[in-house]
């Protein structure tokens, strides 16, 4: 399966502006600060994705890996990589984007889905798939299921074409997940940039 990335440079902006202002003594107090806000970025980038798509807060954090801040490099990274999967695939829990979670059946004992609905979005009703040509749920010996459209309508020997649903990086990278994303990961970083200050004066 093709993987895809997604990669956040936490407070980049905001980062360069308190680098230039403190000077070479600033590592300590920003990397500490760009750490607080990397965390701060990744819940709302997890709480953001799954309350707009069928997808479990565990999956998103399985995917990432952090590149913490540190004195020489004060800049925090979130990197997440996922693949691409067939659309049958894509579920959280006991949800999934195709409905009726059901494989067709060969032997005629159940009758087979008139259509498929699918949607990866939450909230939204999931639309007719594959009316023409007809889309279908094959089992596969790896995968348990995967969702199948004819390339020729009512030709059964026509080839299969694997519908395929985005990758989970590629739907994270939605405006709606990044901006507030980075909004709070701004607001960390400047609230914990102040209070470390604050506690280096003091001290």
């Amino acid at each position: 399966m093709e993987e895809s990335y997604l990669t956040v440079d936490v407070v980049d902006h905001v980062l360069k502006t308190a680098l230039k202002k403190m000077g070479s003594e600033s590592g300590v107090v920003l990397s500490r600060a760009s750490n607080r806000a990397a965390t701060a970025a990744n819940t709302e980038i997890k709480k953001r994705t799954a309350e707009l798509f069928i997808v479990r807060q565990r999956d998103i954090q399985e995917a990432l890996w952090t590149r913490k801040a540190t004195v020489a490099r004060p800049q925090a990274q979130l990197r997440y990589k996922s693949k691409k999967k067939n659309l049958y695939e894509w579920r959280a829990g006991g949800s999934g984007a195709v409905t009726p979670q059901r494989i067709v059946s060969h032997t005629g004992r159940r009758p087979n889905p008139n259509v498929y609905k699918a949607g990866i979005k939450r909230g939204e009703g999931k639309k007719p798939y594959g009316r023409a040509p007809k889309a279908f749920v094959q089992r596969m010996p790896r995968n348990g299921g995967i969702i199948f459209v004819r390339r020729e309508h009512n030709f059964s020997r026509s080839k299969l074409k694997a519908i395929q649903a985005p990758a989970l990086t590629q739907v994270m990278a939605a405006r709606k997940i990044m901006e507030p994303a980075t909004g709070r990961a701004n607001e960390i970083f400047c609230k914990r940039l102040d209070a470390e200050l604050d506690y280096l004066l003091k001290s």
